[in-house]
């Protein structure tokens, strides 16, 4: 029995040394990638600095913003209406010439599209002031005695209509006007006779107004959306109803919409300036001229809202009269046409 069980522990142990030994399991090592740093983001490019003119507050080419303007008397009878590109001034002023007549003289910016302007009248002396405040050329056909004196005292850039026509200027038949009525300009012939006649084209003076960046209703005023500026009350009179959609004014004159007769566009302004300055006549033909140098007040329409202004001038032709509020700060306009008109004190002028 003993021998039985020693050959069983023998045969057990025999098995149990020759099973094979199971190998260790190794373990996958995990290695942790590290984490790329995040990539910074690029800087926006920075935006073009936005070049703007001096008399409109509106985008301009690089290559004009440093040009001198032009000045262009325009012819307001009624035979010489309506009249070419008034819808592109930058700036257009209205005062009175003779009895109740007005006439215009448009500021026009160089520019890379040509303009067809007119019809051109003859100079008076508070227009040649008005270029010599803005440093601007003159274009004009003929003049009164005192308006040719002071053209030649003054040193006014010049160009007289009669002189040029052919080249800059030109009597335009298409229309069914009649002389006086009907002579025009390019805007491009004229800059280039100037450029040919080596006058500087170059304006260093600094600018005229100050403009809001984008429309602006000022927190300033009242409330007015139609203006009524009579220089007669029954045929010589302009209205204007503000547009809250184009922040602009219609124009009309004696009840009729004012249109450029080039563009067949409205005139629309943005800003209205009324400067009260009385007249008074000086020749024996009636010629008006304006107690503008001092001071004195008005109003300034814009963004729908009526704001009382004050002006003062210096006796120097060459100092722009200055436009301030009540309270002394200069005044700002909104970017756009501007139209001044130059009235008497007794014009009853009015406001809805």
């Amino acid at each position: 029995m003993k021998k039985i069980l020693f050959i069983i522990i023998a045969l057990l142990l025999l098995v149990s040394c020759s099973s094979p030994k199971e190998e260790p399991i190794e373990e996958d090592v995990v290695t942790e990638e590290p984490t790329p740093e995040p990539e910074p983001e690029p800087e926006p490019e920075p935006e073009p600095e936005k070049i703007v003119s001096r008399f409109t507050g509106l985008e301009i080419d690089e290559e004009y913003v440093d040009q001198r303007p032009l000045l262009v008397m325009i012819d307001n009878h009624q035979d010489a209406r309506n009249q070419g590109s008034l819808s592109k001034a930058a700036i257009i002023f209205e005062m009175r010439v003779e009895g109740e007549f007005t006439r215009y003289a448009a500021l026009f910016e160089r520019q890379e599209e040509d303009l067809f302007i007119g019809p051109i009248r003859s100079a008076r002396p508070n227009f040649v002031s008005l270029a010599l405040q803005n440093n601007a050329l003159y274009l004009h056909y003929g003049g009164s005695t005192d308006g040719n004196a002071m053209i030649n005292s003054s040193g006014v850039t010049d160009v007289e209509g009669h002189s040029v026509e052919g080249t800059a200027t030109q009597r335009y038949f298409d229309t069914g006007k009649v002389a006086p009525h009907n002579a025009y300009a390019s805007l491009k012939a004229v800059y280039d006779y100037v450029e040919e006649r080596d006058s500087s084209l170059i304006d260093e003076y600094p600018s005229r107004f100050e403009f809001y960046d984008e429309f602006t209703v000022p927190e300033m005023g009242e409330d007015v959306s139609y203006a009524y500026v009579p220089y007669q009350s029954t045929w010589n009179y302009s209205e204007y109803n503000y547009d809250e959609t184009t922040h602009t004014y219609t124009k009309l004159r004696e009840g009729v919409e004012m249109v450029d007769e080039t563009t067949e566009y409205p005139v629309t302004p943005t800003n209205i300036i009324i400067q009260i300055a009385d007249s008074f006549v000086y020749t024996n033909a009636g010629h008006k001229d304006f107690h503008t140098i001092g001071n004195g007040t008005g109003y300034l329409l814009t963004g729908g809202k009526m704001i009382e202004i004050n002006w003062t001038k210096s006796e120097d032709h060459n100092e722009p009269t200055m436009f301030t509020t009540a309270d002394g700060q200069p005044i700002i306009l909104n970017p756009g046409q501007t139209w001044f008109h130059v009235v008497d004190s007794w014009m009853e002028i009015s406001f809805e």
